[in-house]
C-alpha cells in the first residue's frame, strides 16, 4: 500500500476532506466560517469507480455540444478507447470484478455494492463509447478514415476482453439492486437552513477559514436505465432512474 501516484491501481488510495461552512454558497462574503470537516479515505476500488464515472462524465459533455465539436471528441476517445490508453477501464474491470479480485475494503458487503455500481458504470462507459465513435464516424474526412477504424478497432477489442467482466456473479445478485440516497452518499444540500458541504482533494488547516473550493466528489455511480444486468436465468433486469445525480439520456 505505497499510495504512489504511479504504482498498481489496487494501491490508489484517496483522501477527500469534507468541509462542512457556517453558510451556503455563494455568499456575500468569500471567506466563510469552517463548523465541521472530515476526511475520507476512498479504497482502491472506490477510486477506480470515481475514475470510471469521471470518464463518462467526459463522454457525455462531449456528446452533448451542438453542432458536435470533432477535435474536442476526438480528443476525449483518444483518452477513452485508444489502444495506448494505460490502466484504463478495462485493467479496471481485470483487477476488481475478475475471479481473482479481493475485497480491497474492510466492509465486505459494502465493497460487493460498489463493485456492482462500478460493473453498471462500465456498462454506461461501454455504450457511451460506441455512442461518440458513431457520432466520431459522420463527422471524420477521407483524411481520418484510418484514425476512425482504429478507434472502432480498438473499442472492439476493449468491450471483447471486458464484457466477461460485467456480468454479476449469481451470489451478488441481490446487491445489484438500486437503493435510495443514504448518509454514506456524499450529496450537497443548500439552503438557508442547511451548510453546505463542500470537497477538495488535499486536507485543510483548521483556521477557521475556508480556502478555494472546489467540485464536490461524488464517488458512488447512479443507476440509470440504460444498462441491463442479467439475473441468474440470463433475463435481462431494468433498473429505475434514480431521483438524484447527474441527467442521464432515456436511452443509449
Amino acid at each position: 500500500m505505497s499510495g504512489a501516484a504511479r504504482g498498481s491501481l489496487t494501491e490508489q488510495y484517496q483522501r477527500n476532506t469534507i468541509i462542512t461552512t457556517a453558510r451556503s454558497f455563494p455568499y456575500l462574503t468569500t471567506r466563510v466560517e469552517i463548523i465541521a470537516h472530515e476526511d475520507v479515505v476512498l479504497s482502491p476500488v472506490e477510486v477506480a469507480l470515481q475514475d470510471v464515472i469521471q470518464r463518462n462524465q467526459q463522454l457525455t459533455r462531449a456528446l452533448a455540444v451542438r453542432p458536435p465539436d470533432a477535435k474536442f471528441l476526438q480528443m476525449v476517445l483518444q483518452g477513452c478507447v485508444s489502444a495506448t490508453v494505460n490502466q484504463g477501464p478495462l485493467e479496471v474491470a481485470k483487477l476488481f470484478l475478475g475471479k481473482s479480485s479481493t475485497s480491497f475494503s474492510a466492509d465486505g458487503e459494502d465493497t460487493l455494492r460498489i463493485k456492482n455500481s462500478l460493473r453498471i458504470s462500465l456498462k454506461e462507459f461501454l455504450c457511451k463509447s460506441e455512442e461518440a465513435i458513431d457520432v466520431n464516424r459522420r463527422l471524420v474526412g477521407p483524411d481520418q478514415e484510418e484514425y476512425q477504424h482504429e478507434l472502432e478497432r480498438s473499442f472492439s477489442e476493449m468491450k471483447r476482453l471486458m464484457s466477461p467482466f460485467l456480468r454479476p456473479n449469481s451470489i451478488n445478485a441481490h446487491l445489484c439492486l438500486p437503493e435510495a440516497a443514504s448518509a454514506n452518499d456524499h450529496i450537497v444540500t443548500c439552503g438557508p437552513k442547511s451548510a453546505a458541504s463542500m470537497t477538495t482533494a488535499a486536507p485543510v488547516t483548521t483556521g477557521g477559514l475556508c480556502p478555494t473550493v472546489v467540485k464536490v466528489i461524488n464517488y458512488r455511480q447512479l443507476y440509470h436505465p440504460c444498462h441491463n444486468l442479467h439475473d441468474d436465468g440470463g433475463n435481462d433486469t431494468n433498473f429505475p432512474t434514480p431521483n438524484i445525480g447527474e441527467d442521464i439520456p432515456d436511452a443509449c
